[in-house]
């Protein structure tokens, strides 16, 4: 986890300096921004709240132009940091050590001193030593996230894979049954989609699979759940709504029926007409698994095609 491993490296560093305080920066290249990360000692609590602006001269970025550590012996008449931003630290020295591996500028450590100080080069060598081992820290940790993410992520629409669907599902059923909360699960197909891939060609229907994903998340909020399934052409969408009971659910579902069909979908050979039928259910009790809310809203799915396509089917609850 790469914000535990920050954590941890600014402790070790702050020791190994006896510093007051200890920062850890990552560097937006795109942006030109200096990114708070994590923070040890003066300051620790708020460190990451510190707004971040573009192209703000700090001392992430003089060290990363650089290449190479800085000793800031007065703060507050320094070059390489803007005034006001150096008005906002109660330090006198700072030394910031640059954070790169394999020629990726990643950010910095910063290490922050009350009082003056000066170093020798052996201590300024034993901390470019340490940024050397940060930096590989970082590399390796934001490489093993994004294996992590493309493992469960859909290559043509981004959204959640079948794999990464099942197992966040998983966690999210388990959550509302603990805590006692709603949940609903929705399966959407669009319709006579073999036709499109037949009649257009199947880089045709990636084209509208890709536009329909994006309308999909479009309609939903940040955290909920939304995976293409697959089906016979990759068509299905499993959506799971957390802390959403029956009622809500239906709202959504239309909601999302009626995003998919009231536009054509602009291609490459013109628009095409999309609509979908979706299939949803609710959690019923604390002992439900997740494959019973996929077989029911599976189910319900087929039940809308089977009454005519383009509609909303749900599983009727007791009561509801």
């Amino acid at each position: 986890n790469l914000n535990e491993t920050m954590g941890l490296i600014s402790q070790q560093m702050a020791r190994l300096f006896n510093a007051d305080g200890a920062y850890i920066t990552l560097w937006d290249d795109q942006q030109q921004l200096s990114i708070p990360a994590a923070a040890y000692g003066v300051n620790q609590e708020g460190y990451k709240d510190i707004p971040a602006k573009p192209n703000e001269r700090t001392l992430t970025l003089s060290v990363l132009e650089l290449g190479q550590t800085l000793v800031v012996d007065d703060l507050q008449s320094t070059p390489y940091i803007e005034p006001q931003l150096a008005r906002t630290y109660p330090f006198q020295t700072l030394i910031g050590l640059p954070l790169i591996s394999d020629n990726q500028k990643l950010g910095a450590v910063i290490l922050g001193f009350t009082l003056a100080r000066s170093f020798s080069a052996e201590e300024l060598e034993r901390g470019e030593q340490a940024a050397r081992q940060v930096a590989l820290a970082i590399a390796k940790s934001r490489l093993y996230a994004e294996v992590q993410r493309l493992a469960i992520t859909d290559a043509l629409t981004n959204l959640l894979n079948r794999r990464g669907i099942f197992e966040l599902a998983q966690k999210e059923v388990k959550i509302a049954q603990h805590l006692k909360l709603p949940l609903s699960l929705l399966w959407l197909d669009l319709d006579h989609f073999k036709f499109i891939n037949d009649q257009y060609g199947h880089h045709i229907g990636d084209e509208v699979v890709k536009e329909i994903a994006a309308r999909i998340r479009s309609v939903l909020r940040d955290r909920d759940l939304v995976g293409r399934y697959g089906g016979e052409g990759g068509d299905e969408f499993i959506i799971v709504l957390p802390e959403t009971d029956h009622e809500r659910a239906l709202q959504v579902a239309e909601r999302l029926r009626v995003t998919v069909s009231q536009t054509p979908v602009a291609s490459s050979v013109g628009a095409i007409a999309v609509t979908a039928s979706v299939g949803f259910t609710s959690l019923l009790d604390e002992t439900e698994a997740l494959e019973a809310l996929l077989h029911r809203a599976d189910e319900q799915m087929y039940a809308a095609k089977s009454a005519g396509r383009n509609r909303v089917c749900s599983h009727q609850i007791s009561g509801g």
